[in-house]
């Protein structure tokens, strides 16, 4: 089976997920409904956009790894050597091959540790801004004000669909006492 028919597959059943759970949600009270629905059509909406993505393009523009998303670590493509074997065969054979992290599931794990504990602490609002401009500036992804941006936008988006579009009122954490004196949320 090819990469691009196993692709689809996964495609197809994430799609098919998101429509079920959308049917569901028919089901639902229209208070009950009004995370559910959002949440799967939007998963639709991205789901057939990279059904389109990678059925419209060509094959060798399509360089996601699927082993490296679900971190099987870094799997390079062949490359052609001047002396005509590929790289990865040349650094299979003498052992130079990369090698997973031992550090890599603790340290993602760990990421999820301090996300929950700043939910908890300080409430869903501040800490997605906070982790996501520490994340982006600590892993170099991408500049500090960019990544302040990008935090910005990230709360924003999570305070216009909870905060303003839904009415959810946002647990504001143990410390909600003391920053609710400067900021309404």
């Amino acid at each position: 089976m090819s990469r691009r028919a196993q692709e689809n597959i996964v495609g197809g059943i994430v799609l098919a997920v998101f429509v079920v759970m959308l049917y569901l949600t028919f089901g639902y009270s229209s208070r009950a409904r009004l995370v559910p629905l959002p949440v799967c059509i939007f998963g639709i909406v991205l789901a057939v956009a990279q059904l389109l993505w990678q059925n419209l393009r060509p094959i060798d523009e399509l360089r996601v790894n699927f082993l490296d998303v679900v971190g099987r670590g870094a799997i390079k493509t062949p490359a052609m050597s001047p002396q005509g074997g590929s790289e990865l065969a040349q650094a299979q054979s003498t052992g130079t091959g990369e090698k997973r992290k031992p550090g890599g599931d603790l340290s993602a794990f760990g990421l999820i540790v301090v996300l929950l504990a700043l939910v908890f602490v300080v409430g869903p609002l501040p800490s997605v801004f906070v982790f996501t401009a520490g994340y982006l500036m600590l892993t170099r992804h991408c500049s500090p004000a960019r990544a302040v941006l990008y935090a910005l936008i990230c709360a924003g988006i999570l305070y216009g669909l909870f905060g303003f579009a839904l009415g959810v009122q946002l647990n504001r954490g143990f410390l909600s006492g003391f920053i609710s004196n400067f900021v309404d949320f």
